[in-house]
Order: structure tokens, then C-alpha cells, then sequence
């Protein structure tokens, strides 16, 4: 899917599993500057039948040219969410993800 509505091209998925209903934030903003990125984040097992719901660009609150993202998952205890980091127009390059809650 078009991951905060771009198509992107170059993503990287997580599967996590929420241990506990509470919000947790997900975020690119230690990354390699310079990198674009997009995130969103779904529950569903199949690629075909993702429910989004979590996503952004660039939401880090950085300027120019650090274009990173972060999403809030509203999540319940026990379920897996997929997290998906595309890189805009599927660009490459080096990414970090962090959670926390």
C-alpha cells in the first residue's frame, strides 16, 4: 500500500506485538539525514486486507532536509501491528526506528 500516499517503493516491515493497551509513538528521527521517509502502521495478516491505522510524513517536527516521520498507534494489549518505513519515492538509504510509549 501507499504508505502516507506515497507510493515509496523501498520499505522496510516490523511485526510488533503490543504488551499492553496504552499509545505507543514510532519514529525515524535518528536517521540519516537527508533521509525522506514516510510510515505507517496496520493489523492484518495479509497484505491484500491491511486495516491502517497510524501514518505520516515527515512528523518529527525537523526542518529541511531532515525529512523524517513518526506515528501514534493507539494499541491494545496482545495485538501485532505492522510497521512499515518507506523511504519517498522509494529513495535508499540508512534508517532508524525507535518506539516508545
Amino acid at each position: 500500500p501507499a504508505h502516507a500516499g506515497n507510493a515509496g517503493g523501498a520499505s522496510v516491515w516490523y511485526r510488533w506485538t503490543a504488551p499492553a493497551t496504552d499509545t505507543y509513538s514510532f519514529y525515524t528521527c535518528g536517521s540519516n539525514p537527508g533521509l525522506d521517509t514516510v510510515m505507517a502502521a496496520y493489523t492484518g495478516t495479509a497484505l491484500t486486507a491491511l486495516a491502517r491505522v497510524a501514518d505520516n510524513d515527515d512528523g518529527c517536527g525537523l526542518h529541511l532536509p531532515y525529512l523524517t516521520s513518526s506515528i501514534d498507534v493507539s494499541a491494545t494489549a496482545g495485538t501485532t501491528y505492522r510497521i512499515a518505513v518507506d523511504e519517498f519515492d522509494g529513495a535508499a538509504g540508512d534508517l532508524t526506528l525507535t518506539w516508545s510509549n
